[in-house]
């Protein structure tokens, strides 16, 4: 079905403006003055408080146009669509009024992850929608200050997946990227090891190490020396001088 298009409505209000006469009872005002408009003779945005409303710039004078009853306009749109289908983003709030559903800025948590949560962002059109994100590894998601947290500071939700492995974020995954290194290569993990000094898990005997704490890794290390060549030992749990005899026992 298709919606009825603002602009179009739009047009036919300039050329009132273009007699002078008032529309909706609205004057110029700072928000839709000549300077600000200027290089466009049509602009507009979805109301904030209302989406069955639209709020527009006619040259220089502010005007708002409504949808009839039953649409709203859809995110992103300049059409007024039916109210629930899938264009319709808007909520419904206690006196029935429906409105953009969140404030630009505001968090909210995953409640699935323990290391997400949606952020409402502003879309070009000037209207906003909720988007998911990750916290960088190895923060999580504290459901008090709305914000990315140290792991160690976050008491999970009973029920929230509690990433804990680098791979475990969907940041460090290939996400089908061609030519992309897989995670287990790129991070070390720290699952099942103790906290502090361990081998990096799948290149043990290698130069390389982890730091863990609680189960996530908090650096990965390389053991380097001047002249020689050094290796991590995983039993004695620091870098020591490549040996044949002890490595391959031989």
């Amino acid at each position: 079905m298709m919606g009825l298009n603002v602009l179009e409505i739009a047009a036919a209000a300039m050329l009132l403006l273009l007699t002078t006469v008032r529309i909706n009872g609205q004057d110029t005002d700072d928000a839709c003055s000549p300077g600000k408009a200027a290089g466009s003779a049509i602009t507009w945005r979805r109301s904030s408080d209302d989406c069955s409303t639209a709020v527009m710039c006619l040259l220089g004078r502010r005007v708002t146009y409504t949808c009839p009853d039953g649409m709203v306009i859809g995110a992103g749109l300049t059409d007024c669509v039916p109210i629930g289908s899938k264009l319709d983003d808007c909520s419904t709030v206690g006196n029935g009024k429906r409105t953009s559903p969140c404030k630009p800025g505001t968090t909210e948590p995953d409640m699935s992850n323990c290391a997400k949560y949606s952020e409402c962002v502003q879309l070009p059109s000037g209207n906003a929608t909720m988007e998911t994100m990750e916290c960088p590894y190895p923060l999580l998601f504290d459901k008090k200050s709305r914000k990315c947290e140290p792991f160690k500071d976050i008491v999970c939700t009973s029920g929230q997946t509690v990433p804990k492995s680098p791979c475990d974020y969907e940041a460090n995954q290939c996400s089908g990227a061609s030519h992309c290194v897989p995670c287990s290569v790129r991070h070390a993990s720290c699952s099942g090891l103790p906290d502090g000094l361990n081998a990096w898990a799948g290149r043990e005997w290698s130069p390389y190490y982890v730091i863990c704490d609680e189960e996530r890794v908090t650096m990965q290390m390389e053991c380097k020396g001047d002249k020689i060549t050094s290796v991590f030992h995983p039993v004695k749990k620091e870098c020591v001088e490549f040996d044949n005899k002890i490595i391959f026992g031989r």
